[in-house]
């Protein structure tokens, strides 16, 4: 059974595959984390589905599985780094990501602060090369600044990280992010394209690749692409309601465009796209609300 597992994962591209299943006894739920390359199985967890909602109530299971699966990856991962400076180094990297999930300016110049920090202890460390480079374009994003020079900075730091591994999506991701407001969109979905197919089963990735096809007017391959994410990650972040709001908008559908704003738990990056959503579905109220933000 741990051999047919590994095929599965190697299938899918995965590092990390999770297998549920479902106890006839009292409805519980088991899940075993196994890894790809090895095919061990390196943690177990029963889960209690009662007082458990699945979106929403005051504990929602995703969030409750997630946490223990990431816990679990995040032990194995460390376990195989060589030093206790690089397993703090790995630490913050992975708070860095955390706080890359949050629309908030602190939290990303926090992050890329660490992440500076980071590439400075270990430069040959590729994954931190493009999480920089992703929190400087965030940064630039949320300034809703003209000047180009932090994308440039980003560009020059995602192309170190394929100096270093030339297969890491994440790297090929921001030259896409980077690319589209640099050179054109042409060449920020040729960018895209690659990272995608390097990993298909990325969320984020994927939701990334949705909002610049939006931006290339090809709304029905965004709204696959998006649809996809939501599926790989149904605890939609901010930028998924953003996109998901903006392709709404797009197609005409304004109320269903600003039930997404308003779903974010910060909508204020978004306020000036909520706002034109408010007016356009007739709540003026709304819209003036987020005019205000």
């Amino acid at each position: 059974a741990i051999a047919r597992r590994a095929d599965l994962g190697s299938e899918l591209r995965a590092d990390f595959v999770v297998y549920p299943q479902v106890r006839s006894a009292d409805g519980g739920l088991d899940l075993s984390l196994v890894e790809t390359a090895s095919g061990v199985v390196l943690a177990t967890h029963r889960v209690e589905l009662e007082g458990y909602t699945v979106d929403g109530g005051k504990t929602p299971l995703g969030a409750i599985i997630a946490r223990r699966i990431c816990d679990a990856v995040t032990v194995r991962v460390q376990a195989h780094q060589p030093g206790s400076a690089s397993r703090a180094l790995y630490t913050l990297y992975l708070a860095a990501r955390r706080r890359l999930q949050l629309l908030d300016l602190r939290q990303v110049r926090r992050a890329r602060i660490d992440l500076r920090q980071i590439v400075s202890a270990a430069p040959e460390f590729a994954p931190a090369w493009s999480l920089l480079a992703h929190a400087t374009t965030q940064e630039w994003s949320l300034l809703g600044r003209l000047e180009t020079e932090a994308l440039r900075t980003a560009e020059r730091h995602a192309m170190r990280a394929i100096e270093i591994d030339p297969s890491d999506p994440q790297a090929h991701r921001e030259l896409g992010r980077t690319s589209r407001f640099l050179r054109g969109i042409d060449e920020s979905l040729t960018h895209f394209s690659t990272a995608q197919a390097l990993a298909p089963n990325d969320a984020d990735l994927t939701a990334d690749h949705a909002d610049t096809r939006c931006h290339a007017s090809d709304l029905g391959e965004a709204r696959r692409l998006l649809d996809h994410a939501l599926r790989l990650n149904p605890i939609a972040p901010d930028e998924y309601r953003w996109t998901d709001g903006a392709l709404r908008f797009f197609q005409d559908d304004y109320s269903g465009a600003l039930a997404q704003f308003q779903a974010m738990r910060d909508p204020e990056p978004a306020a000036r796209l909520a706002a034109a959503a408010a007016a356009m579905a007739g709540e003026r109220d709304i819209a003036a609300q987020f005019r205000n933000t």
